[in-house]
This record gives structure tokens, sequence and C-alpha cells, in this order.
């Protein structure tokens, strides 16, 4: 990201040392997005994730992604046998959680 020409025009407005502070903050945010998006993280990947897991990276209420997203073909789940619980493969909570962190989570759709 090229800071140069925002860090000449803030540096006549603000302390140079705030915004270098700052500049660091948002270069540590990039790192820890492209280590997440990488599949980078400190928990090994479950083989199956939940639809509560789901709701947590797309901020959203598990009821509206089982009607909205689940129901309408737009999420690939399954239900195990003599389960009610809905499960979502790896591969389909990467794929999911990839849209949610570059498009955000209305972009969560499939084509058909």
């Amino acid at each position: 990201m090229g800071f140069g020409i925002l860090e000449k025009e803030l540096s006549r407005k603000v302390n140079v040392g705030e915004f270098r502070e700052l500049q660091q903050k948002v270069k540590d945010l990039e790192t820890v997005i492209e280590k997440l998006l990488n599949g980078e993280s400190n928990q090994p990947p479950k083989e199956y994730y939940t639809v509560k897991d789901l709701s947590e990276v797309m901020k959203k209420e598990p009821s509206t992604i089982r009607k909205n997203y689940i129901k309408e073909g737009h999420i690939e789940c399954f239900r195990p046998e003599g389960s009610n619980k809905l499960l979502i493969s790896s591969t389909e909570y990467r794929r999911v959680c990839d849209l949610v962190n570059r498009y955000g989570p209305d972009f969560v759709r499939r084509v058909k």
C-alpha cells in the first residue's frame, strides 16, 4: 500500500510518529488477514464445521444461515445419518470464509 502521498499530507496536520504507529498497525493487520486467508492459524483445521462455526465468520444468526444460504443452496452441507446437526466440509467452509473476507457475507451465493 502506498503511504508516501498520504504521509506528506498528514504530516502537515498530525504528528508523524502517530502516523507511523498507525501505519505499522495497518501492516500488522494485513499480515494477520493474509495468514488467515492462507489457512494459517494456531488451531488445526477441522474436517467438518457446524452452522454455528460459520455464523461466527459470517456474523449472522445460525437460523439466518440455514434459511437464506443453506436452504437456497448457496452453502453446501449435509446431515450425518442419525443426527439433526448440519455439517459443512472444510473445503466449503474455506470457500465461504474467503468470500466473506473479500466481499462480505451478502456475496455468499452459488451461481446456478
